[in-house]
């Protein structure tokens, strides 16, 4: 699968998961994340990052 482009710029498909998934997650805080300890890979610590109290 080839990357995204944001901005001009290649953007890996995880990376853009990540970066969504922690947009969704400051704006609804009914969202939570569950990571199996992939996080570095899914970039899920970007959710911790924002809602750390929904992030499991």
């Amino acid at each position: 699968m080839p990357p995204y482009v944001v901005g001009g710029k290649p953007f890996a498909p995880r990376k853009a998961f990540g970066a969504a998934l922690a947009a969704i997650g400051r704006d609804w805080p009914a969202i939570v994340a569950i990571d199996g300890d992939v996080k570095n890979s899914t970039f899920t610590q970007d959710f911790g990052a924002v809602a750390p109290d929904r992030f499991f």
